[in-house]
């Protein structure tokens, strides 16, 4: 019986992290879809940039709200109001990063706002966009929570 329930837990355990893990990263390509998606339906690139990353985000929140209402009620997990935590850590470590160097002034646009060029862009699809699916991933499960329902279901 002892061994069953040890089981189960690290099942949960990897399960969950599974979850942290996997979250951040697959925000990355459904938010680059997302943007090309938009792109095409409002024929204007540069508009389109302003949707998904500076100054709305609205296309990572969007697509990360409706990922996890959708995901938390195919499966439950508590992971699901934490997969934030992981681009959150990469977000302040980056910010460091950018504050430690000689280019101080540059670390708000590089992360958040529009004063990126080029490859310094990058950083708003693989640290900020995460930080904000996430976030928002977070929000659609926690608004699709039914305490009746998830306590019977998970016991």
């Amino acid at each position: 019986m002892l061994k069953l329930i040890s089981t189960a837990t690290t099942a949960d355990f990897r399960r969950n992290l599974y979850r942290l893990i996997a979250v951040p990263i697959a925000s990355v390509p459904l938010t680059l879809i997302g943007n090309s998606i938009v792109e095409v339906i409002v024929r204007n690139d540069k508009l389109a940039d302003k949707l998904t990353y500076y100054p709305s985000y609205a296309v990572p929140a969007l697509l990360g709200f409706l990922s996890g209402f959708v995901v938390h009620r195919w499966r439950y997990s508590i992971a699901d109001l934490l997969v934030w935590s992981i681009p959150l850590i990469l977000f302040v470590y980056s910010g460091i990063s950018y504050a430690r160097s000689p280019w101080v002034e540059s670390a708000w646009g590089n992360l958040v706002g529009p004063n990126c060029s080029a490859s310094e862009c990058l950083s708003l699809a693989f640290i900020t966009g995460p930080l904000v699916f996430g976030i928002a991933f977070s929000l659609g499960s926690l608004l699709n929570r039914r305490p009746g329902k998830d306590a019977e279901k998970h016991g």
